[in-house]
């Protein structure tokens, strides 16, 4: 197998652990607690590295990924396979919303700064970065108790808008990465800032309906216990 399909197995290995850190820490899913679960996931993980270092996926990398990364997580997390499968691809858009500033500094630098036979090495440093944000993120949620709260009580339907929106984040962040990768330094350093700043814009404007959603929620759920009691 090639050296590129050998960085594509270890880039995918330290996704998925992004992956499983925000839906675990951040989304706070719960894990399986029986052991057979575990094992499953372990052969899982370990089939898709050998068939992708012997026969390889033909070009179709990504889409036999997030087949193994899903059934990885109905392995691992004790909820339901619809509900899982939101927030699974609610997650997976949205870290983005973490890594894109990152990804914007990495691409300035290695438009600059980098040889086209460097740019592996520093992809995979790029996703090392990333694990250990993640990490720091879960830390500091820890002990925001009512954030937490806030998080496990939000309807599923939040979780719905905030995958179709962390698509079109996606779409705008891709497009803009397509449309200025021949532009002039100058050029490309100013779309770039523009192109990130316009994702994470979206990234926002999705947490902040689902607040204002949650918000009016409890406001008419409040109100209606309310007029219970003046009954």
């Amino acid at each position: 197998m090639p050296d590129r399909g050998g960085r594509f197995m270890w880039i995918k290995l330290l996704y998925f652990a992004q992956t499983l850190i925000w839906m675990r820490g951040i989304l706070q899913l719960p894990m399986r607690r029986e052991k057979k679960y575990y094992a499953l996931a372990a052969t899982v993980l370990a089939a898709f590295f050998i068939w992708g270092y012997t026969v390889g996926y033909g070009g179709n990398d990504a889409i036999v990924w997030m087949g193994a990364e899903y059934l990885l997580m109905l392995l691992l997390f004790a909820k339901r396979a619809g509900e899982l499968l939101i927030k699974y691809l609610f997650s997976f858009f949205y870290i983005g919303m973490i890594s894109e500033p990152i990804r914007m500094l990495f691409s300035v630098f290695l438009r600059f700064h980098v040889t086209e036979l460097q740019r592996a090495e520093w992809e995979i440093l790029l996703h090392i970065l990333l694990l250990i944000l993640s990490l720091v993120i879960v830390w500091w949620l820890k002990d925001r108790t009512s954030l937490k709260l806030w998080i496990r009580k939000l309807p599923l339907r939040y979780y719905s808008v905030g995958f179709l929106v962390g698509f079109c984040a996606s779409g705008v962040g891709s497009f803009s990465k397509t449309m200025i990768e021949d532009m002039p330094d100058g050029a490309f350093l100013f779309y770039r800032l523009i192109s990130m700043a316009l994702e994470e814009m979206v990234y926002l404007s999705g947490i902040f309906i689902a607040y204002l959603a949650d918000l009016n929620r409890r406001y008419r759920k409040e109100s209606a216990l309310k007029g219970e009691l003046l009954e």
